[in-house]
């Protein structure tokens, strides 16, 4: 996964690519940090775009995305460009639509990495979120809510969040989904071959022949693996 990021800044200066925050994606980061620091990946070279924020968190929050990456990844690199929807700001609708813009003056992303939510969200695109969507004001789904407690140290009232959209994912010039664990295998398994719609956000994959998408062994386990 960080060869194609690495892949993606060599082959286009000046790159924008979009990074999910969580837990699937740490590896990576690693990876990347690592990259950096041998001379096999120059970050200068490309713009790094959050995918997303729990509305009303800032960087400096301990569990908010920006932290997150922050802590897993920036602070590893020297100063690089960087593009995050402002969870804090005072009209959300206008920040989500400043990012649009901003995106579609530099022509869309190169790369967009997200990870799989356990209701079979993309990003903080939950399900009913129309594929076309681009970045927008979330309405969060309870399981969404239980399940990013985990990002903080005591409980945190989260009911909305920024994201970039399923439109962002599909024009993405390399759109890729990571997921890991055996948690994530049945979501996986219904993303892949269950049924195509708005209900299940990651269902939107069938849809894409450029997207690529990488599992580990559990996050595959319901899957039904071709032998020749």
């Amino acid at each position: 996964m960080a060869d194609l990021v690495g892949q993606t800044v060599a082959t286009k200066p000046g790159a924008i690519i979009c990074l999910p925050s969580g837990d699937t994606p740490v590896g990576v980061f690693a990876c990347l940090a690592a990259d950096a620091q041998a001379g096999r990946l120059e970050p200068t070279q490309a713009t790094w775009v959050g995918l997303d924020e729990w509305a009303g968190l800032g960087p400096t929050d301990e569990g908010s995305c920006q932290f997150v990456l922050q802590q897993h990844l920036f602070r590893h690199w020297p100063p690089v460009a960087t593009r995050f929807l402002n969870a804090q700001a005072p009209d959300l609708a206008v920040e989500c639509a400043a990012m649009n813009h901003w995106l579609d003056q530099r022509g869309g992303l190169d790369l967009m990495l997200v990870g799989l939510g356990m209701n079979g969200h993309i990003g903080l695109n939950e399900p009913g979120t129309p594929f076309g969507a681009r970045a927008h004001v979330s309405e969060l789904h309870p399981t969404t809510v239980t399940v990013g407690q985990k990002y903080f140290s005591r409980p945190t009232a989260l009911t909305q969040g920024v994201t970039l959209g399923l439109g962002h994912f599909a024009q993405a010039r390399l759109p890729i989904l990571m997921a890991a664990g055996l948690g994530k295998a049945p979501v996986v398994q219904q993303a892949l071959h269950g049924p195509v719609g708005e209900a299940l956000p990651a269902s939107i994959l069938q849809t894409l022949p450029h997207a690529q998408v990488m599992l580990d062994v559990q996050a595959a386990d319901y899957l039904t693996i071709k032998k020749d």
